[in-house]
């Protein structure tokens, strides 16, 4: 059985504590599931052949489930999005004739006392609703049986992109399952504007993957709905992202929406591959766009994705960046300088990535010896006197190459002037 379970920090860096030795009270429960595993084989490989051979297997089955995704919409309600894994999950297709193993995507309200308490303390839990939501009423026993709605199935919306592993089993030899995937969700929310009486309405999107992760043909789909539980309709034209090897850029799924620190732009951050055949999984950051785009069939701006592993603009509101330095001296000629640089909001960014560092040079002889974290240095100066230590923030390009950082400030007259992020620190 897959739960989830809920941690929190003080800070998005960690370190993060659970805040209870149990996962999340929910118990989701499908009373009209056909268990076919417990009539299969030991392999759990192969679902009996024919519906009517499925249909013998006892009802009812918890749901396992994963990929958890809170969406906050701003009417104070909460919801819980998560994809039912696909193992216990065989799904008769009556096109294919044959059962496949399959994930969904489900909901349910949350209660909003986990979000209102400041300590940290609560776990969240399920509106009263959909406790024992799914429990008939002659069933006597103690156990939960909880609801859920059903947001995206294959069945009910296909699309021939997701099929990418629905002959796995005869393909592999017997040693994949032929299953197809719709997981790894995210929702926002936007509104447009409507025709009729040019009022704003909401429209929410929902992006999901399908396939396998593991796979180049992992890919991002959307839905979109005029409520959060539905009923939610696929984008015609998906998927949004896909394998493109003249990147290279392949498995690319599993993704959340962000908004820049301003809230003026949005971006899709999600994993992916920059080869075909496996290997560690990379992180990628693409601009989404979700105004001003061409209209789908139903009249809504389509959701469309700046696919790139080239070099871009930092988000808006992330900059103007500031450095700051602070010296200790423990010997007559050794100084030890630490530094820190900061975005436009005072946050700290991660030196310690190679995407960041800071270059130090001295106006005289000396050396200065990195430390390991990239947020400070050790100054060792030959002879006496004293000596100036500049310090510069540089950024990785998508060559390799390191480059000097500038803010740019607008005069009063239009004209714009570059700024080095760097700052001078006086040793000796």
């Amino acid at each position: 059985m897959c739960k989830v379970g809920v941690a929190v920090s003080q800070s998005p860096e960690g370190p993060f504590s659970n805040i209870a030795n149990q996962p999340i009270d929910y118990w989701p429960y499908d009373p009209d599931y056909h268990d076919v595993n417990q009539i299969m084989g030991q392999d759990q490989m192969k679902p009996p052949a024919t519906l009517g051979e499925g249909q013998t297997a006892p009802l009812g089955v918890y749901i396992p489930f994963i990929d958890p995704n809170v969406f906050f919409d701003d009417d104070g309600r909460f919801y819980l999005y998560y994809s039912r894994n696909a193992y216990r999950n065989w799904v008769w297709d009556y096109d294919l004739g044959k059962y496949i193993e399959e994930s969904n995507i489900y909901a349910v309200e949350l209660s909003a006392d986990w979000w209102n308490d400041a300590t940290g303390r609560t776990m969240p839990a399920i509106t009263p609703s959909y406790v024992n939501a799914n429990k008939k009423p002659d069933d006597t026993l103690r156990r939960r049986r909880d609801g859920f709605v059903r947001i995206l199935d294959y069945d009910r919306d296909k699309q021939s992109w997701e099929n990418a592993h629905v002959n796995d089993y005869a393909t592999s030899g017997g040693t994949k399952k032929d299953r197809r995937w719709e997981e790894g969700s995210t929702t926002a929310k936007t509104y447009v504007d409507n025709d009729a009486d040019g009022r704003k309405e909401a429209l929410y999107y929902l992006t999901y993957s399908a396939n396998n992760w593991e796979n180049p043909d992992y890919g991002v789909g959307y839905a979109t709905a005029a409520n959060p539980l539905g009923p939610w309709k696929k984008y015609a034209g998906n998927p949004i992202l896909a394998k493109d090897p003249s990147l290279p850029m392949y498995s690319t799924g599993h993704g959340s929406i962000a908004a820049s620190p301003d809230g003026s732009q949005t971006y899709y951050v999600h994993h992916g591959r920059p080869g075909a055949t496996g290997g560690p999984r990379k992180l990628y950051t693409e601009r989404l766009f979700m105004q001003g785009t061409a209209a789908d069939a139903n009249g809504h701006p389509t959701l469309v994705i700046d696919q790139t592993t080239s070099d871009r603009p930092v988000p808006s509101g992330v900059a103007p960046y500031s450095i700051t330095a602070s010296k200790t001296s423990p010997s007559r000629s050794t100084w030890h300088v630490s530094w820190q640089v900061s975005s436009a909001s005072g946050a700290g960014l991660a030196l310690s990535n190679p995407l960041n560092r800071v270059t130090a040079s001295l106006d005289r002889p000396g050396t200065v010896t990195p430390d390991a974290d990239g947020q400070g240095a050790t100054v060792t100066l030959s002879g006496n006197g004293a000596a100036r230590l500049t310090l510069s923030y540089q950024r990785q390009k998508a060559s390799g190459v390191y480059e000097d950082i500038y803010n740019i400030v607008y005069m009063s007259d239009g004209a714009r002037r570059q700024d080095p992020v760097s700052v001078t620190v006086k040793v000796g």
